[in-house]
């Protein structure tokens, strides 16, 4: 099992940023494409891996997108040690992202990054880009709004991750935290934000088809029934579903 994920792993791809505290470079930025865990210790990245699969059992089958995401900033923060981890949604009309989710140092949601607008600060040009983004010296970044917070909360390492749909990004997944951020946790963080991923875009797709219902009840419950069996027709497609429990003899009535 391991080896698959180590497989999977090096196949992921990240732009990471200022990696001075890691590597030793210099340059601003570096673009690592197919990094190698041959460095990396397995037995490190196996336990993440088994944090994550905890993280997301927490969240699995859950259909309420806001559930969801507190699940997963509540998971990298007690989980992972994280200082601080947020989840933006991207808004029906595509034009800012909304604060769903906040963990660890802010718990609130109605601060003044509550509604990002799509292109604006670090995590609407996340969500426009498609592009992850790491910085391992965030008080010396030019594009933080308040650096005296990261200096006084010793904020060092920042990921954000597009939580993508298809080419299109459905929300943003950011990170602060400590201590420098090592390629094993980024490759980690990576993989589970396809876990998010997934379950946000279900959850999203459930709370669409119940919206439609809900629009499109009729004055009985003949046209409310039709609505649902279209609604879930739909949301099925082609999908062979199996029936999984005992049977039962019920008793006869005369």
């Amino acid at each position: 099992l391991t080896t698959a994920y180590v497989a999977v792993l090096s196949h992921c791809s990240w732009t990471v940023v200022r990696w001075l505290a890691v590597s030793g470079l210099s340059a601003a930025s570096l673009d690592v494409s197919g990094l190698s865990t041959s460095g990396l210790s397995i037995s490190r990245l196996s336990f993440d891996l088994r944090l994550c699969a905890e993280v997301v059992n927490g969240f699995t089958g859950c259909l309420d997108p806001d559930i969801i995401a507190a699940h997963v900033t509540n998971g990298l923060v007690d989980a992972f040690g994280c200082a601080f981890a947020r989840v933006w949604l991207v808004e029906p009309d595509l034009q800012a992202l909304r604060l769903v989710a906040s963990s660890g140092l802010y718990t609130r949601l109605d601060g003044s990054f509550a509604r990002v607008p799509m292109g604006c600060f670090k995590i609407g040009k996340i969500a426009q880009h498609c592009i992850p983004f790491l910085s391992n010296c965030l008080p010396e970044e030019s594009w933080v709004k308040d650096r005296d917070w990261a200096i006084a909360n010793n904020i060092q390492g920042f990921a954000g991750l597009p939580l993508m749909a298809g080419s299109q990004a459905m929300g943003v997944l950011a990170v602060f935290s400590t201590k420098v951020m090592d390629p094993g946790f980024l490759e980690v963080l990576q993989m589970f934000s396809l876990a998010v991923t997934g379950a946000l875009a279900s959850a999203l797709n459930h709370k669409a088809v119940l919206a439609n219902v809900v629009q499109n009840q009729g004055p009985d419950d003949d046209a409310v029934d039709g609505a649902l069996s279209e609604s879930l027709a739909a949301m099925l497609g082609q999908q062979t579903l199996s029936l999984v429990g005992t049977e039962q003899a019920l008793p006869l009535v005369i």
